[in-house]
């Protein structure tokens, strides 16, 4: 049976650290050496009964058994909120459009304005990196949707994007 880090000071006492580990405390190692549960998932993950009784490193045998227990389990973790949206910074959206321009309009066109110097390739090139630097910086869903917003799309239509 796996506990919650919760369960598992309610059971034990305070004996497990920030991170779920074991505090190697002696009176607590003494305490818990002898403790039927923690033998049983000790063994249970695999070690064995001469492990636990060889008194060379009980503290991290407990540990073990804790962490059989599930006292770093992810149940354990503290609630962490992750943002819905994401939006990248002005310097990583220039350089996401920037790249991208110049991939899809530039490269392909090199020749025509290097030899022939058609500058229909320079603005088609700056006309791109506009339009990618604006969808790049609107915010996205986490999935990478475009998030929607009534606010958003009007000053859109009036931008004309």
């Amino acid at each position: 049976m796996t506990y919650t880090r919760e369960q598992l000071t309610e059971k034990f006492g305070n004996v497990l650290g920030d991170k779920g580990q074991f505090n190697n405390n002696a009176e607590d190692t003494e305490r818990l050496r002898n403790n039927k549960e923690l033998k049983e998932a000790f063994l249970g993950s695999g070690r064995s009964e001469d492990d636990w009784n060889d008194d060379v490193s009980m503290d991290n045998d407990i540990d073990a058994a804790f962490r059989a227990l599930g006292a770093r389990d992810a149940k354990s973790a503290p609630n962490v909120s992750k943002p819905q949206t994401v939006q990248l910074s002005e310097p990583a959206a220039k350089a996401k459009a920037y790249t991208s321009a110049y991939e899809d309009e530039f490269l392909p066109n090199q020749g025509d304005f290097m030899i022939k110097n058609d500058q229909d390739v320079a603005k088609g090139f700056s006309d791109a990196y506009k339009l990618n630097l604006a969808r790049e910086l609107k915010p996205k869903n986490l999935d990478g949707s475009e998030r929607s917003s009534k606010v958003q799309e009007e000053k859109d239509k009036v931008a004309g994007i």
